[in-house]
């Protein structure tokens, strides 16, 4: 049964992403954040810095919107506009981490078999043959 969940762990995080509130319960290191759900890479000495932060600490809290100055000066170009193209909602308080493949943002089956095929690479045994 442990394997079973444990083999599941790498859907779950294919499929998963942060809606940010005030981001200060989501590490900037290691956790599906940029708006495609993927994770911010680990690149250069600045990397291991950040394992202790926040992504709270890249937003300006009094206006809701990302310190771009501080972002720029962190991440490379590529992350660094991800990071900026993510959507930040004002009306949102609480960090909940939402389901990105189902419009409602909550798991089901049938969308992380969806992952499975779509988006995981080497999945050919996933798939029925003849198709």
């Amino acid at each position: 049964m442990w394997r079973s969940i444990h083999s599941v762990k790498v859907v779950v995080r294919q499929g998963a992403r942060w809606k940010f509130g005030f981001g200060f319960h989501i590490p900037i290191i290691g956790e599906p954040l940029i708006g495609t759900g993927s994770s911010i890479p680990l690149v250069g000495p600045v990397a291991m810095d950040l394992q202790n932060y926040f992504v709270g600490h890249l937003i300006d809290q009094s206006s809701r919107v990302c310190n771009e100055h501080l972002i720029r000066k962190l991440f490379l170009a590529e992350t660094t506009q991800s990071i900026l193209n993510t959507s930040i909602y004002p009306q949102v308080h609480t960090d909940s981490l939402l389901w990105k493949a189902e419009k409602n943002g909550y798991y089901s089956f049938k969308s992380a078999y969806r992952i499975c095929i779509e988006d995981i690479p080497n999945n050919a045994h996933l798939r029925k043959s003849g198709y």
